[in-house]
């Protein structure tokens, strides 16, 4: 191509590191000013791509999109169940589907999966278009799935009122949360209920015509909630640490305009389902590990200690600090001084650092257990449409428990599981930061129209060259050290503080103060404050060069 329109994004690879470089063209993304085209940029920056390849939809296309009477045979029915589903109000692909009842004074859960791996054999176009991916990618205004929409929303999507496929975690659960005994079954299932986390916590709330609206089943959200506190207690009795973070909620336009940024709420309803996957997460890990079947699982090694010393020091200027010997500390240490900051201002952002300074969730072939949960065992097995672990992980079930049929069935050992560990949790890594990206672009964007207000924030972090301060709505800007004008301050690093030479202000974590917006950067993805109270003194400061945090979904589980 000798030619190209000015403002047209090209995706091109590098082929020759002369002077100059040469480049040979992948791909014309569209214009700058497209809406959306922001997002897609990102996107291509980190390698993934919204569309499938044509021989992944030409396989979709001979998929039957209802479930025949020859895909029940060897199949548990569930369809005498009352069987619900709670997801966001804008879910498509719903993994997971629940239905209890108390019997003898004990809960008989189940947990019924998307049965994926029916669908989508090994070696597959879809397959290996699945594995490229290894997970789905949310970010502000769109999803990008890890399989196609016929699937993802279409036939693997626990919709309500039809036939689906499914694997089933059925447990009996004793009142002090733990499972006395369980099946891991194929089986098929038709949900009765598609319902939110919004109205399931109207109901828990007593709200009289959500709670009208579904008089036939709101006793069994009750029970949800009742079992499900057992079971979070008996966690929580092991150790299992509970980090509030705060995640971020777009509301956009048509054009992906933000129109607002809130804090994500999680409640009672969230919690329940939460707790419910983290247990038949844990009871598949304990079956495969006792069977031996070869497998990925979820681990959680145990914190640096070095990362550890910097975090006691972090806790200092709050009267606490970490004792004993670090190098084997225990969970529930760590959650009995997130306890402690229980409704102080400073308890979430206590609680980001503590998860910032813990290693990173990732997936390995070896069962080596998960620290922040405080669990021996444990595994992804409940989200097979929107992550490539789970979908592997019943494969190996579909092959040594299940013996069920699979042509294409991969033969595997731990040399092939270790492939997959690094691959999948490398592409988790990835997806992580672009979608952290796209959402510090766009509150960056959004803030753009925001310069000159006035907010109240919480520092968030402190370093050599000013503050960073979290606004309620998680918007996160810099004050810089070098507007910071009524005297001069200096980094304490065994305080994480600012402290100035002549009056001894100090800023640190935690501390509730009022700013003003004084700049915001798309391109740069970044905002920058002003302490209101240096406002009369300086009116505008450069952007700096760093990020803009923003909430996350809590994938160290």
């Amino acid at each position: 191509m000798s030619r190209v329109t000015e403002g047209v994004i090209l995706v091109a690879k590098i082929v020759g590191y002369g002077d100059p470089l040469t480049i040979k063209l992948d791909k014309i993304l569209g214009y700058k000013n497209e809406p959306g085209m922001d997002v897609l940029t990102v996107l291509a920056e980190y390698g993934i791509e919204p569309k499938f390849p044509q021989e992944v939809m030409d396989q979709v296309e001979k998929i039957p999109m209802e479930v025949r009477e020859e895909d029940k045979k060897g199949r548990r029915d569930y369809t005498d169940r009352v069987v619900v589903t709670i997801d966001g109000e804008d879910a498509k692909d719903l993994d997971d589907a629940i239905s209890l009842k108390k019997v003898d004074g004990k809960y008989h859960l189940q947990v019924h999966i998307a049965d994926v791996s029916h669908y989508v054999r090994a070696y597959t176009p879809i397959d290996k278009e699945a594995e490229h991916r290894t997970t789905s990618v949310y970010v502000v205004d769109r999803v990008v799935p890890m399989l196609p929409q016929a699937l993802s929303n279409g036939v693997c999507s626990l919709h309500p009122n039809v036939l689906r496929l499914t694997l089933t975690c059925d447990m009996v659960v004793n009142p002090n949360g733990s499972v006395d005994t369980y099946e891991i079954v194929p089986s098929f299932i038709k949900s009765n209920y598609r319902m939110t986390y919004s109205n399931v916590n109207k109901i828990l709330d007593h709200d009289p015509q959500v709670t009208k609206q579904y008089e036939e089943v709101k006793d069994l959200f009750f029970l949800m909630k009742e079992a499900a506190d057992a079971i979070r207690t008996r966690r929580e009795g092991m150790g299992s640490i509970n980090f509030e973070t705060v995640e971020s909620k777009f509301k956009v336009d048509e054009n992906g305009k933000v129109l607002s940024i809130s804090a994500r709420t999680q409640d009672d309803a969230e919690l329940i389902i939460e707790d419910f996957m983290v247990l038949a997460n844990e009871t598949v890990a304990r079956h495969m590990k006792w069977l031996e079947i070869p497998s990925l699982y979820r681990v959680h090694e145990i914190p640096d200690k070095v990362k550890l010393q910097e975090f006691s020091k972090i806790l200092m200027p709050f009267g606490e600090k970490l004792r004993g010997d670090l190098s084997h500390i225990q969970p529930g240490v760590l959650q009995k001084l997130l306890t402690k900051f229980e409704g102080r201002p400073a308890f979430h952002v206590i609680s980001t650092v503590l998860l910032r300074s813990m290693q990173k969730a990732k997936y390995d072939p070896k069962c080596i257990g998960h620290f922040g949960l405080a669990l021996k065992e444990y595994l992804h097995f409940t989200s097979p449409i929107r992550r490539y672990p789970d979908l592997i992980v019943h494969r190996m079930l579909r092959k040594y428990h299940f013996n069920l049929p699979d042509e294409n069935a991969r033969i595997e050992d731990e040399k092939g599981m270790q492939t997959y560990a690094l691959e999948t949790s490398f592409g988790e890594r990835n997806a992580v930061e672009a979608e952290r990206e796209v959402e510090n672009m766009k509150k960056a964007e959004f803030m753009m129209d925001h310069i000159g207000e006035i907010h109240w924030g919480i520092i968030s972090a402190v370093t050599r060259f000013g503050f960073f301060v979290s606004l309620e709505n998680t918007v996160e800007g810099l004050v810089h050290i070098q507007n910071l004008t009524d005297d001069y301050y200096e980094f304490d690093a065994r305080l994480h503080s600012l402290r100035g030479s002549r009056t001894h202000r100090t800023f640190i974590l935690g501390q509730k103060l009022k700013i003003k917006v004084s700049g915001a950067s798309k391109e740069k993805k970044t905002v920058d404050f002003l302490l209101a109270e240096e406002v009369k003194r300086k009116s505008t400061v450069p952007a700096h060069k760093g990020g803009v945090a923003s909430g996350r979904k809590n994938r160290i589980r």
